[in-house]
């Protein structure tokens, strides 16, 4: 039951958590600990589960091994997970499972400083021009649509960058409908509009700023009657829009960029944040940034280190293991022999990470954390039953940075238990003795003390309302050159033999299309 005097949602819940708790009370849930013997799934005790996952897990070290974390995991788990990943197996082959875009939030590093949302959730409550690109909110982040229709029922503007006819396009006053991946192109003729006629933030984009020269001489490359005939979009739509965007005292932008190529995001997410630096939307109350993640505690995820390109804190790794989108073909080829995956994931399903189930099938060890018997399950080597997130404690972290206090609520089925503990306890067989937990808070303590932002956290105050842990302040933003070459690559002439394109986006009733 959600709390209405809550700072995060308000009373408000996500769909799973109105209609879709059934699951932590099923009779179906693992309950024993499962190893393969002749072929087939045999129940077995913790301790001889252990002994004979370390065992075979000794000889697989040094990027022969490959975690994938859940994105239901909390903060604790995946913390867990990847220091295991790096500390004892020596590999930086981890990844969380929902990290099928890592283009979202990189450009967000590069130029804004950190990698998460810039603002809070009910700021948008309070911002006059909402942009929303390739997002299909209301059933993918029903909490953050209700502050977006409840501002434009106030009179803010609500621009729209989508291809297919979501909810919010019948609130919007601009809805935009390019052609599929040229939204970086509109965007850049959308900047161009702004600098043409001068309704930029010119001291925002100097002083707090650098790089505003070379980003205003690129976007001249983005003549409009171009962009049209890449987009569709005509010059006087891209007009409005721009000028609806750069006259509002504060706009925000929000996106997921479900009908892009991968090849495509990164662009169009510089372009994404060239636009709210150039309006200076960015670092003041009721504007700013939000990526929207698949995952439920991506955010989290992201910000223990469960990513193969960065540790804890967003340290840089000097190598950069396999991440999610790589695994498959890492496995096919050898690279990757042995496999733990804690918590199956809708995104194998769907082919984003190419054929993961049919990859597992040709590795040589395949460890399945789950609560339910599934597609990993089916192939694994050896099974633990997993808690639910109302089984166990910790923390998780959502989209506006906030990081809440998660409590037991039932009691364990079975013999299952909390990932972090199995991990713990395969440490230690392995001979790491940097393991010793008593329960997820002294795992919590250690992300305090690891990750700097964390470190402000204040435990009370997280156990009461939550906390939004505050990045270090970039002296200056930084704009990113459009380049021409990359955005102009698209063909512009359609085909006339296929003259159809396929737009596709998660919807609530299909959680397992993407």
């Amino acid at each position: 039951i959600p709390d209405r005097q809550a700072e995060a949602n308000r009373g408000m819940a996500c769909f799973k958590g109105k209609f879709g708790l059934d699951f932590v009370n099923s009779r179906s849930k693992l309950t024993k600990p499962l190893i393969r013997i002749d072929g087939q799934l045999k129940e077995s005790t913790w301790p001889e589960a252990l002994d004979y996952t370390a065992e075979r897990l000794g000889s697989y070290r040094n990027g022969e091994y490959a975690l994938i974390a859940s994105d239901r995991g909390t903060n604790e788990d995946n913390f867990i997970a990847q220091k295991f990943t790096r500390e004892v197996m020596r590999s930086d082959n981890v990844d969380v499972a929902s990290n099928t875009r890592p283009e979202l939030v990189h450009p967000l590093e590069a130029m804004i400083g950190f990698q998460g949302a810039t603002s809070k959730t009910w700021e948008l409550l309070n911002t006059k021009c909402i942009l929303v690109v390739s997002s299909n909110i209301t059933e993918d982040q029903n909490v953050l649509a209700v502050p977006i229709k409840q501002a434009v029922s106030k009179g803010s503007n609500l621009i729209v960058i989508d291809q297919r006819e979501t909810e919010l396009t019948r609130y919007a006053d601009v809805w935009l409908r390019p052609r599929v991946d040229s939204e970086s192109v509109l965007l850049g003729g959308i900047i161009r509009t702004i600098i043409d006629e001068s309704l930029e933030d010119h001291e925002f984009a100097t002083d707090k700023c650098i790089g505003f020269t070379e980003l205003r001489n690129s976007v001249w490359e983005f003549d409009l009657a171009r962009v049209e005939n890449i987009t569709d979009i005509p010059q006087d739509s891209l007009r409005e829009a721009a000028r609806l965007f750069a006259n509002s005292e504060t706009s925000s932008t929000l996106y997921s960029l479900d009908t892009l190529s991968p090849d495509q995001r990164l662009n169009c997410v510089k372009s994404i944040v060239n636009l709210s630096l150039v309006t200076g939307n960015v670092g003041k109350l009721s504007s700013g940034l939000y990526p929207l993640f698949n995952g439920a505690n991506q955010q989290g995820s992201r910000d223990v280190g469960c990513l193969p390109d960065h540790g804890p804190g967003y340290a840089k790794r000097s190598h950069v293991g396999v991440g999610i989108r790589e695994i498959a073909n890492a496995i096919v080829e050898g690279k990757v022999k042995a496999v733990h995956i804690i918590g199956d994931n809708a995104n194998f399903a769907n082919g984003l990470c190419g054929d993961i189930y049919g990859a597992l099938d040709k590795a040589e060890f395949v460890i399945s954390h789950e609560v339910f018997e599934s597609e990993v399950t089916s192939r694994a080597d050896v099974v633990f039953p997993s808690q639910t997130f109302a089984e166990k404690t910790g923390t998780y972290t959502n989209i506006e940075r906030r990081v809440h206090k998660l409590r037991k609520a039932i009691g364990t089925s079975g013999d299952a238990d909390e990932d972090l503990r199995v991990i713990a306890n395969l440490a230690s067989r392995l001979g790491n003795v940097n393991f010793n937990y008593s329960d997820s808070s002294d795992v919590f303590e250690e992300i305090l003390a690891t990750i700097a932002p964390y470190g402000n956290l204040e435990p009370n105050k997280i156990e009461r309302e939550g906390q939004i842990w505050e990045p270090q302040v970039q002296e200056k933003y930084s704009f990113s050159q459009l380049d021409s070459q990359v955005v102009f690559d698209n063909s512009d002439e359609q085909d006339i033999e296929y003259p159809i394109i396929y737009a596709p986006g998660r919807v609530l009733h299909q959680p397992n299309r993407d």
